[in-house]
């Protein structure tokens, strides 16, 4: 199961990184006016990772607060809608039990939030030196 959430985390940082390198390029004339005015590539080199890092502690914590939601009321929820629809999701009489299991490992949720951060911070690095490595008067002429 960790290996399956790893590589969704590594989509999402492909998605991340997507994100910046349209906004570096929408942003390709304030770039240019910042480097103009003396910025050097180092500082913007951090606005763009600062804004990859906020992406990414967003989503880590919506997705451990709805993550830990779903896991909470998911009998609940599975006795809902079994009501709702009138459809048996997971019958005891197939798979055996009578409430879904789950067990949280606390150790391997922190892993997954660490390197969920770990790859959204990388992801950020590459638009972000891609901004840097700009050319002023390239980026002012941009339309």
């Amino acid at each position: 199961m960790f290996i399956i959430v790893f590589f969704i985390v590594i989509v999402a940082g492909f998605g991340i990184m997507s994100t910046l390198i349209t906004v570096t390029v929408q942003k390709t004339r304030e770039i240019g006016v910042l480097k103009a005015l003396g910025a050097r590539p180092a500082q913007i080199v951090f606005v763009f990772l600062i804004q990859g890092i906020m992406i990414g502690t967003v989503g880590i914590a919506l997705g451990l607060g709805l993550g830990l939601l779903t896991v909470h009321f998911r009998n609940g929820f599975k006795e809902w809608l079994a009501q709702a629809t009138g459809i048996e999701i997971f019958p005891a009489s197939i798979y055996q039990f009578a409430q879904i299991p789950a067990e949280l490992i606390p150790s391997d949720v922190a892993l997954i939030c660490i390197c969920a951060f770990v790859i959204s911070s990388l992801a950020a690095l590459v638009p972000a030196a891609a901004a840097a490595r700009q050319d002023p008067v390239k980026a002012l002429r941009h339309e």
